[in-house]
């Protein structure tokens, strides 16, 4: 690996504000960066997985709360106007 002034590791330490001395302390350093920028990356992926199932969750909902009450009042409505009928003599 390079370790000139134009070396990936040195525009990394002048970027990121960590001067460090020696490439074994740099070598840990980027790795643990990495790390947890990696893990940070998949946080934020999880919440936008989370955040998008929950909103198809609710979304299914809708068309079973639908499915659900129309049947339930169809079978509630036909005894009830029949009853209206033969209360008011049609």
């Amino acid at each position: 690996m390079p370790s000139g002034p134009r070396s990936p590791v040195r525009r990394f330490e002048r970027a990121s504000g960590n001067v460090v001395e020696g490439h074994g302390l740099v070598r840990s350093d980027l790795g643990r960066l990495v790390t947890q920028e990696a893990r940070s990356i998949r946080r934020d992926l999880h919440r936008e997985v989370v955040a998008v199932m929950e909103r198809r969750s609710q979304q299914v909902w809708i068309p079973v709360t639908v499915a659900t009450l129309v049947p339930g009042v169809v079978f509630l409505c036909i005894p009830f106007i029949e009853a209206l009928r033969q209360f008011t003599g049609s």
